[in-house]
């Protein structure tokens, strides 16, 4: 069965408050780490990010003929300046084993709320309420499919506690009137791919 809702945050010190707030007592586990938090008779589902769990594709990715050997990288094919409005995002790959394993598990948990359970009949966005959070909120919906899900909704609070989290809840709004600030973000991201890609490998 679909969750009812299902609550999207940047940290996991957001979710710790929700979860408490809303008595969400039962847990799912991906790669031996809990990565979603929910209630079946509310139909209420937490999970969270951990900062940037996704990164855009490298360039040999639109060019595999850019592979690096031994002698260094064929320039010749630069600039690489990806096509279309959306260029491919990738689980981010951790500095550790044990940092790409706890990515890959909250990933799964996304997944499994979002998509394993048949799709929600809300997301609700709650990440920090800036530029960059609004980036890694609407940068996953695109990832899992879901940016043009019909119900999405906004919470925004500055202060993270229990009680200023549930009340951002009670108030959610459309998300939509958010969108443009993602799209600020992601103007910028872009630009830093396209610069420090390029730039780094010429």
């Amino acid at each position: 069965m679909a969750f009812k809702t299902v609550i999207l945050c940047e940290k996991q010190k957001q979710v710790k408050f929700l979860k408490s707030g809303y008595k969400l007592n039962k847990t799912k586990s991906f790669n031996g780490v809990v990565s979603a938090h929910y209630d079946r008779e509310d139909g209420l589902c937490v999970v969270g990010l951990s900062g940037h769990l996704l990164e855009l594709a490298p360039p040999e990715f639109y060019e595999s003929s850019l592979r690096r050997d031994k002698a260094g990288w064929n320039i010749e094919c630069l600039p690489v300046i990806p096509d279309g409005e959306r260029w491919k995002l990738v689980p981010k790959k951790g500095h550790s084993a044990k940092e790409t394993k706890r990515i890959k598990g909250l990933l799964g948990g996304i997944e499994w709320a979002f998509k394993g359970n048949g799709q929600p009949g809300e997301i609700c966005i709650a990440v920090d309420n800036d530029k960059e959070g609004e980036l890694l909120g609407w940068e996953t919906l695109e990832y899992f499919g879901l940016a043009d899900h019909p119900n999405k909704t906004r919470m925004l609070y500055s202060q993270i506690s229990e009680k200023a989290m549930m009340a951002a809840f009670d108030g959610r709004g459309d998300a939509k009137d958010w969108y443009t600030r993602y799209l600020a973000g992601l103007a910028r991201l872009y630009a830093d791919w396209l610069i420090g890609m390029n730039v780094t490998i010429a």
